[in-house]
């Protein structure tokens, strides 16, 4: 099966979840004998491709989706939707908005259509699930819940490496990933704090760093490689990982962070694996005492993650899942 996977123009520069999933699963499904190809900008052929894999639903990817259409050929979507938290709020404001108002939120029409013509969405979970009925009148039957898988690659096996008083935060320096409240937070805390992650938000890259003036247990490693020694290091060494995002998806570091056996502290915005649920100290993310609190809880638990992860499905499982879904898609038409 030849399979082209498509998502919007800058997905790979942050080096993020998104590009992670997309070449995870890429990986898996070449693995078990699929050819997959990553769509770029200068493609003009898209004949000799079975399925089209559109992975996020930003509408940049709906003239290429609209393409596959008109060759009568399946369109799968991995919607991940992110608008937890907070972010639900101004997601119904936005959606009401653009349905209301004609030529208004242009981008927000258009990314719901190209959900909404899709044969099939894959959500992370549950909750994204309900998101796609509720927001885009997706039909619950062209749902398909499919997690992220676990790289057994960047995993912390049985490492002999003990736990430090180390809180670990993983992640793009951003708003959203709320490194600043987890900053102040530390104020009151004695524990050091390794933040890993670029920062590309100028503005929010000088809030944290005047936030974190003389507090010497505050490190920025900024961008590692995936998968490298230092970044293994630092899970080894965390007793916890910290999560202060106010909206996510599923993120891979908590897998990761749990692989490691980090005790988890995170945020109470975003929905989590039930099967991480159990023993995840949550906090309110602009709650700085709470957020003190909760890494101090996490810091004195007993080790549960890495146990925990035996319902986390391999990259290889979710490869096989796509593969039933785009086998079963083929065989009717379009």
């Amino acid at each position: 099966m030849k399979v082209l996977f498509v998502s919007y123009p800058h997905v790979g520069l942050g080096k993020g979840g998104m590009a992670r999933q997309i070449n995870f699963t890429k990986q898996s499904l070449e693995r078990i004998g699929h050819q997959v190809f990553v769509h770029n900008f200068l493609m003009d052929e898209f004949d000799s491709y079975d399925v089209c894999h559109v992975f996020g639903s930003h509408s940049s990817s709906k003239k290429v989706a609209d393409h596959f259409r008109i060759l009568d050929k399946p369109v799968v979507v991995s919607s991940v939707i992110n608008m937890f938290g907070e972010r639900t709020i101004k997601g119904r404001m936005k959606n009401a908005l653009a349905n209301k108002v004609p030529g208004f939120l242009t981008e927000t029409k258009l990314s719901k259509l190209m959900l909404k013509s899709a044969d099939c969405l894959i959500a992370l979970n549950k909750q994204e699930s309900a998101l796609l009925v509720d927001f885009f009148d997706i039909p619950q039957e062209n749902i398909r819940i499919i997690p992220n898988g676990i790289d057994i690659n960047l995993s912390g096996g049985q490492s002999n490496t003990p736990k430090e008083q180390l809180v670990l935060c993983v992640g793009e320096v951003c708003e959203r990933k709320n490194q600043l409240s987890l900053i102040k937070a530390f104020k009151n805390i004695d524990y050091d704090l390794a933040l890993v992650g670029p920062m590309k938000d100028e503005s929010y890259k000088l809030r944290c760093s005047v936030a974190a003036e003389g507090l010497p247990n505050i490190k920025f490693y900024g961008e590692l490689a995936y998968g490298s020694e230092q970044m293994r290091t630092l899970y080894e060494r965390a007793a916890v990982f910290c999560l202060p995002s106010i909206s996510e998806v599923q993120p891979l570091t908590l897998i990761e962070a749990a692989s490691f056996d980090c005790n988890l502290a995170v945020s109470n915005q975003f929905p989590l694996q039930p099967f991480l649920e159990q023993g995840t100290t949550k906090f309110h993310p602009m709650d700085t005492a709470d957020i003190t609190k909760a890494i101090a809880k996490a810091m004195g638990q007993s080790s549960y993650s890495r146990s925990s992860l035996i319902e986390q499905p391999t990259w290889e499982g979710v490869a096989c899942e796509l593969e039933s879904i785009y086998k079963k898609l083929l065989e009717v038409p379009h």
